[in-house]
Protein backbone atom coordinates (compact mmCIF):
# COMPACT_ATOMS: atom_id res chain seq x y z
CA UNK A 1 0.00 0.00 0.00
CA UNK A 2 2.49 2.48 1.07
CA UNK A 3 4.36 2.34 -2.56
CA UNK A 4 1.33 2.61 -4.54
CA UNK A 5 0.13 5.69 -2.68
CA UNK A 6 4.27 7.14 -2.81
CA UNK A 7 3.57 6.25 -6.54
CA UNK A 8 0.88 8.30 -6.87
CA UNK A 9 1.59 11.31 -4.62
CA UNK A 10 4.70 11.96 -7.15
CA UNK A 11 2.55 11.13 -10.15
CA UNK A 12 0.43 14.02 -8.65
CA UNK A 13 3.42 16.64 -8.73
CA UNK A 14 3.14 18.20 -5.61
CA UNK A 15 1.93 18.16 -2.31
CA UNK A 16 2.42 15.92 1.27
CA UNK A 17 1.36 12.16 1.72
CA UNK A 18 0.23 12.23 5.18
CA UNK A 19 0.90 8.71 6.92
CA UNK A 20 -0.62 7.88 10.24
CA UNK A 21 -0.44 4.30 12.46
CA UNK A 22 -1.01 3.30 15.45
CA UNK A 23 2.92 3.70 16.18
CA UNK A 24 4.13 6.06 13.77
CA UNK A 25 3.32 8.89 11.99
CA UNK A 26 5.13 10.99 8.91
CA UNK A 27 4.60 12.54 6.12
CA UNK A 28 6.85 12.57 2.42
CA UNK A 29 6.99 16.31 0.99
CA UNK A 30 6.46 15.96 -2.50
CA UNK A 31 7.64 19.38 -5.34
CA UNK A 32 7.09 18.97 -9.17
CA UNK A 33 7.16 15.50 -8.80
CA UNK A 34 10.34 14.86 -7.02
CA UNK A 35 10.35 13.68 -3.14
CA UNK A 36 11.90 16.93 -1.10
CA UNK A 37 12.00 15.80 2.66
CA UNK A 38 10.23 12.73 4.73
CA UNK A 39 9.71 12.37 8.06
CA UNK A 40 9.10 9.31 9.84
CA UNK A 41 10.29 10.47 13.85
CA UNK A 42 13.28 10.62 15.53
CA UNK A 43 14.39 12.62 11.95
CA UNK A 44 16.81 14.73 14.27
CA UNK A 45 18.87 12.29 15.42
CA UNK A 46 18.65 10.29 12.08
CA UNK A 47 19.49 13.34 10.06
CA UNK A 48 22.56 14.16 12.09
CA UNK A 49 24.71 10.81 12.37
CA UNK A 50 24.00 10.88 8.42
CA UNK A 51 25.58 14.66 8.29
CA UNK A 52 28.09 13.59 10.49
CA UNK A 53 29.28 10.52 8.81
CA UNK A 54 29.14 12.09 4.87
CA UNK A 55 29.86 16.13 5.77
CA UNK A 56 31.62 16.13 8.85
CA UNK A 57 28.61 18.25 10.78
CA UNK A 58 29.14 17.74 14.41
CA UNK A 59 26.23 18.97 17.24
CA UNK A 60 27.63 22.02 17.67
CA UNK A 61 27.73 22.89 13.95
CA UNK A 62 24.07 21.56 13.56
CA UNK A 63 22.77 23.26 16.41
CA UNK A 64 24.19 26.89 15.04
CA UNK A 65 22.56 25.90 11.62
CA UNK A 66 19.10 25.38 12.88
CA UNK A 67 19.48 28.76 14.99
CA UNK A 68 20.50 30.77 12.23
CA UNK A 69 17.49 29.10 9.95
CA UNK A 70 15.18 29.85 12.65
CA UNK A 71 16.56 33.75 11.94
CA UNK A 72 16.78 33.75 8.93
CA UNK A 73 14.05 31.89 7.57
CA UNK A 74 16.75 29.68 5.44
CA UNK A 75 16.58 26.05 5.11
CA UNK A 76 18.76 23.65 7.77
CA UNK A 77 20.43 22.79 3.91
CA UNK A 78 21.39 26.73 3.38
CA UNK A 79 22.48 27.56 6.57
CA UNK A 80 25.27 24.51 6.61
CA UNK A 81 25.96 25.56 3.25
CA UNK A 82 26.57 29.10 3.82
CA UNK A 83 29.53 28.16 6.06
CA UNK A 84 31.47 27.25 3.42
CA UNK A 85 32.74 24.04 5.34
CA UNK A 86 30.42 21.55 3.80
CA UNK A 87 30.01 20.30 0.39
CA UNK A 88 26.78 20.39 -1.76
CA UNK A 89 27.87 16.19 -2.29
CA UNK A 90 28.38 15.40 0.76
CA UNK A 91 25.03 17.02 2.21
CA UNK A 92 23.47 15.35 -0.88
CA UNK A 93 24.89 12.12 0.11
CA UNK A 94 23.85 13.15 4.28
CA UNK A 95 20.21 13.45 2.70
CA UNK A 96 20.04 10.54 0.23
CA UNK A 97 21.01 8.21 3.20
CA UNK A 98 18.59 10.60 5.58
CA UNK A 99 15.14 10.21 3.51
CA UNK A 100 15.87 6.49 2.26
CA UNK A 101 15.79 5.52 6.08
CA UNK A 102 12.79 7.88 6.81
CA UNK A 103 10.94 6.38 4.06
CA UNK A 104 12.35 2.40 5.01
CA UNK A 105 10.62 3.33 8.63
CA UNK A 106 7.13 4.83 6.77
CA UNK A 107 7.13 1.28 5.03
CA UNK A 108 7.53 -0.70 7.91
CA UNK A 109 4.60 1.70 9.49
CA UNK A 110 1.67 -0.83 8.12
CA UNK A 111 -0.42 2.43 8.15
CA UNK A 112 -3.97 2.76 8.88
CA UNK A 113 -4.35 5.92 6.85
CA UNK A 114 -2.45 7.28 3.97
CA UNK A 115 -3.48 10.53 2.29
CA UNK A 116 -2.32 12.73 -0.02
CA UNK A 117 -3.02 16.91 0.17
CA UNK A 118 -2.33 18.18 -3.06
CA UNK A 119 -0.18 22.13 -2.85
CA UNK A 120 3.58 23.44 -1.69
CA UNK A 121 4.35 22.91 1.46
CA UNK A 122 7.15 23.99 3.19
CA UNK A 123 10.42 21.60 3.98
CA UNK A 124 13.40 21.40 4.80
CA UNK A 125 15.72 21.72 1.58
CA UNK A 126 15.75 23.06 -1.64
CA UNK A 127 18.00 19.68 -2.51
CA UNK A 128 15.22 17.29 -4.61
CA UNK A 129 15.37 13.24 -5.15
CA UNK A 130 13.98 11.14 -7.47
CA UNK A 131 11.82 8.64 -5.28
CA UNK A 132 13.46 5.72 -7.97
CA UNK A 133 17.18 6.97 -6.22
CA UNK A 134 15.44 6.68 -2.70
CA UNK A 135 13.79 3.15 -2.82
CA UNK A 136 17.58 2.21 -4.46
CA UNK A 137 18.87 3.23 -1.37
CA UNK A 138 16.41 1.04 0.43
CA UNK A 139 17.12 -2.02 -1.13
CA UNK A 140 15.99 -4.71 1.88
CA UNK A 141 12.70 -2.49 2.96
CA UNK A 142 9.54 -4.23 3.29
CA UNK A 143 6.09 -3.66 4.31
CA UNK A 144 2.55 -5.93 4.70
CA UNK A 145 2.57 -6.74 0.96
CA UNK A 146 6.32 -8.02 0.36
CA UNK A 147 9.47 -6.88 -1.05
CA UNK A 148 10.04 -3.30 -2.37
CA UNK A 149 11.15 -5.27 -5.58
CA UNK A 150 7.63 -6.72 -5.78
CA UNK A 151 6.15 -3.16 -5.29
CA UNK A 152 8.10 -1.76 -8.13
CA UNK A 153 7.24 -4.40 -10.26
CA UNK A 154 3.79 -3.67 -9.80
CA UNK A 155 3.97 -0.33 -11.13
CA UNK A 156 6.45 -0.66 -13.46
CA UNK A 157 4.32 1.44 -15.72
CA UNK A 158 5.03 4.55 -13.19
CA UNK A 159 7.68 6.38 -14.90
CA UNK A 160 9.07 7.61 -11.23
CA UNK A 161 9.97 4.11 -10.43
CA UNK A 162 11.77 2.77 -13.56
CA UNK A 163 15.49 1.78 -12.69
CA UNK A 164 17.44 4.71 -14.80
CA UNK A 165 20.93 6.31 -15.38
CA UNK A 166 20.39 8.68 -12.60
CA UNK A 167 19.23 5.75 -10.07
CA UNK A 168 22.67 3.88 -11.00
CA UNK A 169 24.89 7.22 -10.69
CA UNK A 170 23.37 8.06 -7.65
CA UNK A 171 24.51 4.57 -5.67
CA UNK A 172 27.38 5.02 -7.62
CA UNK A 173 27.96 8.06 -6.24
CA UNK A 174 27.25 7.05 -2.86
CA UNK A 175 30.08 4.37 -2.32
CA UNK A 176 32.80 4.99 -0.64
CA UNK A 177 35.39 7.56 -1.19
CA UNK A 178 33.12 8.41 -4.99
CA UNK A 179 34.34 11.50 -6.68
CA UNK A 180 32.96 10.42 -9.84
CA UNK A 181 30.77 8.07 -12.06
CA UNK A 182 29.63 7.12 -15.30
CA UNK A 183 27.83 4.81 -17.46
CA UNK A 184 29.03 4.14 -20.67
CA UNK A 185 28.01 1.98 -23.60
CA UNK A 186 31.51 0.29 -25.21
CA UNK A 187 30.57 -0.06 -28.10
CA UNK A 188 29.91 3.53 -29.37
CA UNK A 189 31.63 4.92 -26.37
CA UNK A 190 29.04 7.02 -25.50
CA UNK A 191 28.69 8.42 -21.85
CA UNK A 192 24.77 8.01 -21.34
CA UNK A 193 24.99 10.11 -17.71
CA UNK A 194 27.55 10.82 -15.26
CA UNK A 195 27.96 12.27 -12.38
CA UNK A 196 30.32 14.20 -9.64
CA UNK A 197 34.01 15.79 -11.00
CA UNK A 198 35.11 18.97 -10.60
CA UNK A 199 37.27 21.83 -12.55
CA UNK A 200 40.41 19.29 -12.63
CA UNK A 201 38.32 15.78 -13.26
CA UNK A 202 36.35 15.84 -16.22
CA UNK A 203 34.43 12.79 -15.48
CA UNK A 204 32.70 12.62 -19.06
CA UNK A 205 36.22 12.58 -20.44
CA UNK A 206 37.83 10.15 -18.67
CA UNK A 207 34.72 7.55 -18.83
CA UNK A 208 35.47 7.76 -22.61
CA UNK A 209 38.95 7.01 -21.83
CA UNK A 210 38.23 3.84 -19.54
CA UNK A 211 36.09 2.89 -22.90
CA UNK A 212 39.39 2.94 -24.73
CA UNK A 213 41.01 0.47 -21.92
CA UNK A 214 38.16 -1.89 -21.56
CA UNK A 215 38.54 -2.35 -25.11
CA UNK A 216 42.43 -2.59 -25.09
CA UNK A 217 42.17 -5.39 -22.50
CA UNK A 218 39.07 -7.39 -24.33
CA UNK A 219 41.93 -7.08 -27.60
CA UNK A 220 43.94 -8.96 -25.59
CA UNK A 221 41.65 -11.74 -23.72
CA UNK A 222 41.59 -14.49 -25.08
CA UNK A 223 37.80 -15.12 -25.67
CA UNK A 224 37.73 -11.76 -27.47
CA UNK A 225 35.11 -10.62 -24.78
CA UNK A 226 33.44 -9.77 -21.53
CA UNK A 227 32.55 -13.55 -21.05
CA UNK A 228 35.83 -14.76 -21.59
CA UNK A 229 36.70 -13.03 -17.80
CA UNK A 230 37.46 -9.36 -18.17
CA UNK A 231 34.56 -8.23 -15.46
CA UNK A 232 36.91 -5.66 -14.03
CA UNK A 233 39.57 -3.16 -14.50
CA UNK A 234 41.26 -1.21 -12.31
CA UNK A 235 43.95 2.20 -12.87
CA UNK A 236 45.41 4.14 -10.23
CA UNK A 237 46.43 7.78 -11.51
CA UNK A 238 47.86 10.10 -9.04
CA UNK A 239 45.53 10.62 -5.82
CA UNK A 240 42.77 8.64 -7.50
CA UNK A 241 41.65 5.32 -8.44
CA UNK A 242 39.28 4.40 -11.62
CA UNK A 243 37.44 1.26 -11.89
CA UNK A 244 35.48 0.13 -14.76
CA UNK A 245 32.89 -2.91 -14.57
CA UNK A 246 31.32 -4.64 -17.10
CA UNK A 247 27.64 -5.23 -16.26
CA UNK A 248 26.95 -9.01 -16.27
CA UNK A 249 23.93 -9.79 -19.22
CA UNK A 250 24.60 -6.74 -20.88
CA UNK A 251 28.51 -6.56 -21.80
CA UNK A 252 28.14 -3.41 -24.05
CA UNK A 253 27.46 -1.46 -21.09
CA UNK A 254 29.93 -0.61 -18.02
CA UNK A 255 30.07 1.27 -14.86
CA UNK A 256 32.87 3.76 -14.07
CA UNK A 257 33.60 4.75 -10.97
CA UNK A 258 36.59 7.52 -9.66
CA UNK A 259 37.36 7.51 -5.61
CA UNK A 260 39.95 9.49 -3.87
CA UNK A 261 42.62 7.62 -2.31
CA UNK A 262 42.80 9.68 0.76
CA UNK A 263 39.20 9.79 0.84
CA UNK A 264 37.81 6.10 0.89
CA UNK A 265 38.22 2.71 0.62
CA UNK A 266 39.29 0.49 -2.81
CA UNK A 267 37.37 -2.66 -1.37
CA UNK A 268 34.93 -1.10 -0.16
CA UNK A 269 35.01 0.80 -3.07
CA UNK A 270 35.23 -2.90 -5.43
CA UNK A 271 32.95 -4.37 -3.45
CA UNK A 272 29.74 -1.61 -3.48
CA UNK A 273 30.57 -1.31 -7.28
CA UNK A 274 29.92 -5.51 -7.68
CA UNK A 275 27.26 -5.40 -5.32
CA UNK A 276 25.35 -2.76 -7.76
CA UNK A 277 26.35 -4.65 -10.42
CA UNK A 278 24.76 -8.06 -9.26
CA UNK A 279 21.42 -6.18 -8.68
CA UNK A 280 21.15 -4.46 -11.90
CA UNK A 281 22.33 -7.83 -13.26
CA UNK A 282 19.47 -10.02 -11.59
Amino acid sequence: MFFAALAAAVAEGNGELLVRGAERQGAVFVVDGQIAWVLAGGDGERLGRALARHAGVDRQMLRDALARGLRSGQSLVECLLDDGDVSLRAVERALLEHHAAALAELARANADELSFHPGRRAHGSALLFSASALVAAIPHVRDAEGDVAVQLAAHADASEFRVDVDVVLVRMMALEGAIGAAVVDLRSGAVLGCAGGNDALDVETAARGGAELLRAELDVDAAGGPEGGVEEVLLTLGSQHHLVRVLEGTPSIFLYLITEKAAGHLGLARYGLRRLEAELAA
